[in-house]
């Protein structure tokens, strides 16, 4: 392969389609892109399968299910949840993710609460949020501090910047999110290790010009992680290219916020695939789209470049989660987590840990 970016990787021509070189397949991708798999760090479910509520059979569905579509690492998020139901999860998922440790596209799980503002809780059940009186939640996150990857917090609850120091400390990214923070707070929080907002826009302190809030502390701090729902729905074109022109592209991560499907929820449809649900209040409660189609998104309607909106689903969700030594690059020495691509952008092949798992 010859580029020193994830666009020139683009193969060079052979007479065969595939042949045999020092003991490897070596795959003709002539005219094709190789890209790094794309990684969705925040996703409830797809469909009929609901990530809080699964068995080991139809998780293994579920990820040659997300790998057809090109995602060859994801993070299961949790709402908030009764304790005994997040223990039991947070079990599961540290049996599974050991079991197929090196033939699972799980990297660790991702809870979306319980720590936050009941005021900001969207679709979050309120009898579910705590505050941090509660030990039961401090200890368990300390205890499946190996597999928690990221948690949600709202900065102005009492105790937080205590406890958003020393979830960073065990390696945990904490993000903020379904919070009235204003500037102030948020800006403790990022001091305190908080490195992150959960979808941006949705579910955080409005900007106002004489208390610029979460947004205003964004815009002022370039070395924060943001996610977008870049679906179009979630969030308007506008919204989203106002937050790209001020957020750094190597800061946005595009992730999916998908869901399984809810009874009575209205399925909403957007630009070229990307759909949402919808309760009978008329909020989104979730997306039900894939990463590809939030990519498409934001390049044919929000006026991104290809290259730079691939670096949203695959290489700044790798640097955020601690994992570009192994996901979402295209370098020697690497995890082969690849795509091999159409220059229409069409998945032709998925590459997982080096083998070829989908193909056209």
């Amino acid at each position: 392969v010859k580029g020193n970016n994830i666009f020139g990787c683009i193969f060079k021509k052979t007479s065969e389609l595939k042949f045999k070189r020092n003991g490897f397949t070596v795959i003709n991708g002539y005219g094709k892109f190789l890209l790094p798999g794309m990684i969705d760090i925040h996703i409830h479910g797809v469909n009929q399968y609901n990530l809080s509520m699964i068995n080991e059979v139809s998780l293994r569905k579920l990820e040659n299910y997300l790998l057809k579509h090109g995602i060859t690492s994801f993070i299961p998020t949790f709402y908030s949840i009764p304790f005994k139901n997040l223990k039991k999860n947070l079990q599961f998922y540290r049996d599974y993710i050991y079991k197929y440790k090196n033939n699972t596209c799980i990297a660790g799980v991702n809870l979306e609460g319980p720590f936050l503002n009941k005021k900001q809780c969207g679709s979050h059940n309120k009898k579910y949020l705590k505050n941090f009186k509660d030990s039961n939640y401090i200890n368990l996150i300390k205890e499946f501090r190996d597999i928690i990857r990221i948690i949600t917090i709202s900065p102005e609850i009492p105790f937080a910047i205590k406890y958003i120091k020393l979830f960073s400390n065990y390696g945990i990214k904490v993000m903020l999110g379904h919070t009235l923070a204003d500037f102030q707070q948020s800006m403790r929080a990022f001091s305190a290790g908080a490195s992150g907002v959960t979808h941006f826009y949705n579910k955080i302190t409005p900007f106002h010009h004489r208390n610029v809030g979460l947004m205003g502390a964004v815009f002022l701090n370039e070395n924060v992680f943001v996610e977008l729902i870049a679906d179009g729905l979630h969030t308007s074109k506008q919204a989203l290219q106002i937050a790209l022109k001020n957020i750094p592209l190597s800061k946005v991560i595009i992730v999916s916020d998908s869901i399984a499907r809810p009874e009575g929820a209205r399925l909403v449809r957007g630009f070229n695939g990307c759909k949402g649900y919808m309760d009978r209040y008329g909020n989104f409660i979730g997306g039900s789209s894939n990463l590809l189609g939030l990519l498409f998104y934001i390049v044919k309607k929000v006026g991104i470049k290809l290259e730079e909106a691939w670096n949203m689903v695959s290489t700044n969700p790798g640097v955020f989660i601690d994992e570009k030594q192994n996901f979402g690059v295209v370098k020697k020495g690497k995890k082969a987590d690849l795509l091999i691509v159409s220059k229409k952008m069409k998945i032709e092949k998925v590459i997982k840990s080096g083998e070829v798992v989908c193909a056209e």
